[in-house]
């Protein structure tokens, strides 16, 4: 039987590949995704755009509790992590990303970076790949920013512009990205290193006075060698390979900030039951720290801690400021998926429009939410006509090949 051809199909088929105004042309697949290395990332994200892009994502009501799921792999040579995530930019598109890195421990008895990794970057309606980011380097970056926010939250207000006193514990590159990070932002009269070789913390003690002219001393960790600092201290970073306590909980001052880096998983903690059963304990989400954290697994088993409701979250802080500063604040950090693709997304805006780190920072937000005031300042801040159309569109037109 003869079937009249409806020519409103290949019309409604026509008009719906023709590319909208203000939207980029698919993707020539051939020119490959953007590589982006650890040089231009490091560009991209000094420590207060990199605080201000996570700052954005939690001001447009995103809620970590619904981020992806970091899930691990045993391989023959260490551990495969995967940390997916998605989140929309500036309102107008959505960016999706996955972390993966490589933790190879007897890479560092060769003389090889322990932790390798890359971000893949997807982006548009179509969900092309838009980049490769460094991992590495985007973790080394994320982390202090992570640190420096939870910090911030929990500082007196009524301090700001005093000098801080502070205390790093560990010698490793993260001792130093915290202490460049933190350095660069907060007012720092001193920042003293702790840790087990001597040797090494009097290197990176050095290393802080030269090049960030912060005044700083080595301190042993034996038995009370650190006590005096830890009394004194404004400011505790514990950025440690630790699986037990690295400080009495009990030296800490009322009036203290610590955050804790190092340990992420259920059966290692930097801090003990002593501070965290008087701290108020700020966690990036209650679901993450109650897997993930071992202060707060066994702070919860121990019932130093009397429920996970009492763990306050990075997205009820931005909502209710902090009010009781008679007791020490705490930060738990383990690092989630949203924080790197957040990252991952700024230091390909930079990439793309050829703005380098003196550019302004795209708005970085969570699906479905409106701007907030840092979106706003973002986009104030920015090139005429920015955002994530006109970023994409000039992903487009980049011939780069993947390095």
């Amino acid at each position: 039987m003869y079937q009249p051809v409806d020519f409103r199909l290949d019309v409604r088929k026509e008009a719906a590949m023709r590319p909208r105004r203000g939207m980029p042309k698919p993707a020539d697949t051939c020119t490959g995704p953007r590589w982006i290395g650890a040089d231009e990332v490091m560009r991209s994200l000094p420590p207060e755009r990199a605080v201000e892009c996570l700052r954005a994502v939690l001001d447009s009501g995103f809620n970590p509790e619904r981020d992806g799921e970091r899930t691990r792999l045993e391989t023959a040579g260490g551990t495969l992590l995967q940390m997916p995530s998605t989140l929309e930019v500036a309102g107008r598109g959505v960016f999706t990303g996955v972390k993966l890195l490589t933790l190879t421990p007897r890479n560092a008895q060769a003389g090889l970076p322990v932790i390798q990794g890359v971000c893949q970057l997807f982006g548009g309606e179509d969900q092309r790949p838009l980049a490769l980011v460094e991992g590495a380097s985007l973790t080394a970056v994320r982390t202090p920013a992570v640190s420096l926010l939870g910090a911030q939250m929990l500082l007196d207000p009524s301090r700001e512009g005093l000098p801080l006193r502070a205390l790093v514990f560990g010698t490793g590159v993260q001792a130093w990205e915290h202490a460049r990070t933190f350095a660069a932002v907060l007012p720092l009269e001193r920042l003293d290193v702790a840790g087990r070789s001597s040797a090494k913390a009097e290197a990176l003690a050095a290393r802080i006075t030269s090049e960030l002219g912060v005044e700083s001393a080595a301190l042993s960790t034996e038995g009370e060698g650190c006590r005096p600092a830890v009394e004194h201290a404004d400011l505790i970073l514990t950025c440690t390979s630790s699986s037990e306590p690295v400080f009495s909980g009990e030296w800490v001052p009322d009036t203290a900030v610590v955050v804790a880096v190092g340990s992420h998983d259920p059966h290692s903690r930097e801090l003990d039951d002593a501070l965290l059963s008087r701290a108020e304990v700020l966690v990036e989400s209650r679901t993450t720290a109650t897997a993930e954290a071992g202060e707060i697994v066994q702070a919860l088993a121990s019932d130093a801690i009397l429920s996970q409701y009492s763990l306050v979250t990075l997205a009820e802080m931005t909502l209710f400021e902090r009010r009781d500063f008679t007791r020490p604040g705490v930060f738990k950090t383990t690092g989630m998926p949203w924080q790197d693709l957040a990252l991952a997304v700024e230091a390909w805006a930079c990439s793309a429009s050829g703005r380098g780190a003196a550019g302004g920072s795209s708005a970085v937000q969570a699906p479905g939410a409106g701007g907030g005031g840092h979106v706003a300042r973002a986009r104030e801040s920015g090139a005429q006509g920015s955002g994530s159309e006109q970023l994409l569109a000039a992903g487009v037109q980049d011939q780069e090949r993947l390095r």
